[in-house]
């Protein structure tokens, strides 16, 4: 118990965890995050399977795996306690009743990311002193991007623990000069980037270190160490790369392309969107971090050289793509905040010192405001309440948006024609039936269908998967029956204002139909009822239409 002497880590980590609850309940059994049910249903059919294949390869391994654990752990402790007769309940809940896959691995995530906060107190009270370690805890327990992450049932949380070791290592090297923390900085390196490819710079880090901090004689085999040890963490996390890299690869370039060619809601201009992002989203903790980093950078630019190659690649990297996302710049965000605590550390001036505690009070309000926006009901809830009330299971539905976000279910796609129902067994089919009935099931029809373009030329694997599929057209959804048609504003205004020669050709043509299908219902169709959200009410602008008989 000797670490938790100061009382203040205590309330630091009871905070932290306090402001990342609600996150863990938000829309369930709902999922606003889309990757979230794309991890869950891949950790399924791989168990289904028994198979380490995930079959799908945009991401590495890691969190394939960890699911897997943490659902047969489920289910072997639900059939002790008689929730599951059989794996045919277990496939069934998560299709109607999904709430505790997400929540269980949602709650593991809230742990995982309450720890990272602990470890930055603890590695960081040797070389920085406890009131400098306790702002890194603070600034990380108050992290807006680390408290909405971790309340995802993804792998993000898991980035940034791996992120944190490698930077504490490293930052540990560079004050101790032990090179075996190096290697240790280097292992969870390579688990990080087992976990998403965005945290490769690490690697880099790691082998500057190696070099930096090695005797002249021993450069050369420290850093050729160094290397394996990444790829030892690497490999560790995502052993069937050794089986078949080829898949993977191409995996990551289709993700890489997507990233280069994609529509987003979040755009802007390259480097300028991350910074302004990251003001708005962490309020003054952003300044903070950004003036953290630009001060160390002009004081300390050789000794923390390691720390200043990933942070300044990644954004690089990062801040070109065509597809903007704060979350991707995530593995660095364990050095913001160490150079926060490093920064703090080097301040003479009073005024500073207590402008840095008014700021980490303003994030604290701003993590607050986070959590009663995340307990009130979203705006995709509220409008799946109207449906439930309101709607009729005889008309047909389509919601228009790239991932199913409300809390209704059809049946029959389970059953007969969604692209799980060929691989269902025919006893989840009959258990299914019995749901029918259920006040949530609705007839959902997809706005998408498949083309008979299989090839596209030219080398971008993201615009030869965006050809496979086109929209349909206002009056295609009316002859198939459609009655409502639920709109999601955040992503028409994925589509508005673009410059159309930005992107590949097949990309252009999603974008035109986007286009021209919100012009279309526009100008025929009026709302029969929008939902809003506001500053307590989050989520984006949702409007049901009545556009058949």
């Amino acid at each position: 118990m000797k670490n938790f002497q100061n009382k203040w880590i205590w309330i630091t980590l009871v905070t932290a965890f306090l402001l990342r609850l609600p996150g863990v309940f938000d829309g369930l059994p709902a999922v606003f995050n889309s990757t979230e049910y794309f991890l869950a249903k891949t950790a399924l059919s791989m168990a289904a399977r028994m198979s380490p294949d995930p079959q799908v390869y945009i991401y590495p391994a890691f969190y394939y795996y960890f699911l897997v654990m943490v659902y047969g752990i489920y289910y072997l402790l639900g059939s002790l306690a008689g929730a599951f007769a059989d794996a045919y309940d277990f496939a069934v809940q998560f299709l109607v009743s999904p709430s505790p896959f997400y929540f269980i691995a949602r709650i593991l995530n809230t742990l995982v990311s309450v720890a990272t906060v602990y470890l930055l107190y603890r590695k960081l009270r040797k070389p920085l002193g406890e009131n400098s370690t306790l702002i890194a805890a603070a600034g990380a327990g108050l992290c807006t991007m680390f408290i909405q992450y971790s309340g995802f049932a993804t792998a993000d949380t898991w980035l940034v623990f791996f992120s944190t070791l490698a930077a504490l290592f490293i930052f540990s090297a560079i004050h101790s000069h032990k090179i075996t923390d190096v290697f240790w900085a280097a292992g969870f390196a390579g688990l990080a980037i087992g976990v998403k490819y965005n945290a490769g710079f690490w690697g880099g880090a790691v082998l500057v270190a190696a070099w930096q901090l090695s005797n002249p004689e021993k450069r050369i085999n420290n850093a050729l160490l160094a290397l394996a040890a990444v790829l030892a963490g690497f490999i560790v996390s995502n052993p069937l790369w050794l089986v078949m890299p080829a898949k993977f690869i191409d995996g990551y370039l289709l993700i890489a392309d997507q990233m280069r060619s994609a529509a987003s809601d979040e755009r802007g201009i390259n480097y300028l969107w991350e910074i302004f992002t990251l003001l708005k989203t962490e309020w003054l903790l952003g300044g903070a971090f950004l003036a953290a980093s630009g001060y160390m950078l002009y004081r300390k630019p050789k000794k923390y050289l390691p720390l200043h190659v990933v942070l300044w690649f990644t954004f690089l990297y990062v801040g070109s793509w065509q597809k903007k996302g704060l979350d991707y710049l995530l593995p660095v965000f364990p050095v913001l905040i160490i150079f926060l605590a490093a920064g703090y550390g080097m301040m003479k001036s009073r005024a500073k010192t207590m402008l840095l505690y008014g700021t980490l009070i303003l994030a604290l309000l701003n993590g607050v405001w986070h959590g009663a926006r995340s307990i009130n009901t979203d705006t995709r809830e509220q409008a799946t309440e109207w449906i439930i009330q309101n709607g009729n299971p005889r008309e047909p539905i389509c919601y228009d948006n790239y991932h199913y976000d409300l809390g209704i279910f059809d049946i029959d796609r389970f059953t007969n024609y969604g692209e799980g129902a060929a691989v269902l067994p025919p006893e989840v089919k009959r258990r299914l039936s019995a749901f029918s009935d259920d006040p949530r099931n609705f007839s959902m029809v997809s706005i998408l269908y498949e083309t008979e373009v299989k090839t596209v030329n030219g080398e971008n694997r993201y615009s030869r998967q965006a050809a496979r599929y086109r929209r349909k057209t206002l009056r295609q959804l009316q002859e198939e029956g459609v009655v409502w048609l639920i709109t999601n504003g955040r992503y028409y205004s994925a589509f508005e204002d673009l410059q159309l020669e930005e992107y590949p050709p097949e990309v252009q043509t999603h974008i035109r139909d986007v286009q021209l299908f919100r012009s279309a219902l526009h100008a025929s169709f009026q709302p029969k009822i929008v939902f809003e959200p506001d500053w307590l009410i989050p989520g984006p602008r949702i409007a049901v239409y009545r556009i058949g008989r």
